[in-house]
């Protein structure tokens, strides 16, 4: 009997530590940080004097478990690769710009790209860029190092997706993928298009440079009925991920035309790409040392005027020459 007491006494008290233990490793870690790459106010580089991010993805990536903070295309090399060493994946977010080649936004884009392929042979190799849009836009272009965006006028529009559910289950995007969600994707309009642009399938040949960094797993049909790519991800362990579309809008926006889908089946979907963030950008250990640094990088104020859109942005200034 006192053996039994004795017994139960140290897996009572076993129990006991690795709750406590549990509990202060979780107390401690850090939430995953984004960084999201600020656009041009004016949607042109060369002549803008502030630069944005739409709160709508602040929003989505505090809402999905994640913390945000501001990378600016006037950052010098240096200011750069420190940040990328605090932060576990970085978003380009959609808007209608100019992303000329030659524009401190593009070059800035590209360089953290780069600094991703390196990243693919170290510790930090889940470093993720994700691309909404026209930040989706960026990201191919700069990986096919071509012109390859072409006319998909797809304005304000509820959609759905096209894909080969097979592939779809095999992919890092779609992962867990349940067969309710891949129905909400295919069979129901849960999906917010806003562009004039986009790429299309024919640009993954093997032919493409593109083509040996991502491939996609999901079309949609523009206006003029021609296919375009919806969604594509990395092969060969390259962290890049993109959708055409607007996971972050369907929570945080109305906007005015009312087309930005309000269903519980578009709220589903808009949490699978946000946990999908917020799973691999936990598996980065990237962190910052401090709350002091961390907070230096989202300095901006948040405009009180909405756009035309129902947008609301922070706004930062770009320092003078």
């Amino acid at each position: 009997m006192l053996l039994k007491t004795k017994t139960f006494i140290i897996i009572y008290a076993s129990l006991i530590v690795l709750f406590l233990s549990i509990n202060l490793i979780t107390s401690n870690k850090k939430l995953p940080t984004i960084g999201i790459l600020s656009n041009p106010e004016t949607g042109s580089d060369k002549n803008s004097t502030k630069y944005v991010v739409n709160a709508n993805y602040v929003r989505w990536l505090e809402a999905n478990g994640m913390e945000a903070v501001a990378i600016h295309p006037w950052f010098t090399q240096t200011q750069l690769n420190d940040i990328l060493k605090k932060i576990n994946g970085v978003v380009f977010q959609g808007e209608n710009f100019d992303f000329a080649k030659d524009s401190i936004y593009y070059l800035t884009a590209k360089s953290i790209i780069e600094n991703v392929k390196n990243f693919r042979t170290t510790a930090a190799m889940n470093f993720l860029v994700f691309g909404v849009c026209s930040g989706f836009q960026v990201l191919q272009t700069i990986l096919a190092e071509t012109d390859i965006i072409t006319y998909h006028p797809h304005v304000d529009s509820q959609s759905s997706l096209n894909f080969e559910l097979d592939e779809l289950r095999d992919s890092k995007l779609y992962s867990g993928i349940n067969d309710e969600l891949a129905n909400i994707l295919k069979n129901t309009k849960s999906i917010y298009q806003h562009h004039y642009m986009a790429v299309a399938p024919e640009q993954y040949s093997e032919k493409n440079k593109l083509r040996d960094y991502m491939n996609y797993n999901s079309v949609d049909t523009d206006s003029r009925g021609n296919n375009y790519v919806a969604s594509a991800e990395g092969i060969k362990n390259f962290p890049f991920y993109g959708v055409q579309f607007h996971p972050e809008i369907i929570s945080f926006n109305r906007n005015k035309s009312k087309n930005v889908p309000e269903t519980f089946q578009s709220v589903l979907v808009s949490k699978h790409f946000g946990h999908f963030l917020l799973k691999q950008a936990a598996l980065n250990s990237n962190t910052f040392e401090n709350s002091s640094d961390y907070e230096g990088y989202m300095t901006g104020k948040l405009g009180a005027p909405a756009d035309k859109d129902g947008n609301y942005y922070y706004v930062f200034e770009k320092p003078s020459a």
